[in-house]
């Protein structure tokens, strides 16, 4: 068995938007979610979030307007290790060394 073909665990940060109607285009609600889920890689990490998100929209009729709650992108992802003997948890990312930097991967389907 090689170190691929392990599950790791991963956690999404997904960015939603709360949309009607009447619609301000400079102002929105959003929500931000975070889900845990095991992969086997990165990439599949990220297709897996990406998926998760879109699946999660939905529309609805509420106080006789149209309201869409849309998936904006993923905020961030990254793999969770914890160790048992301590009430820790330890992520690994990549940071850019641009502190000004933003990582949002928008989904190519919002735009």
């Amino acid at each position: 068995m090689s170190i691929d073909d392990l599950e790791r665990t991963y956690d999404a940060i997904l960015l939603f938007q709360f949309r009607n109607e009447s619609y301000n285009t400079k102002r929105r609600v959003c929500e931000e979610r975070l889900i845990k889920f095991k992969s086997h890689s990165s990439e599949e990490a990220l297709l897996y979030s990406n998926k998760r998100g879109k699946e999660e929209e939905y529309d609805s009729i509420q106080d006789n307007q149209h309201v869409w709650f849309e998936f904006i992108g993923i905020i961030d992802i990254f793999e969770v290790t914890t160790f048992d003997d301590t009430d820790e948890i330890i992520s690994f990312k990549s940071c850019p060394s641009d502190k000004s930097a933003v990582n949002i991967f928008f989904s190519k389907d919002f735009f």
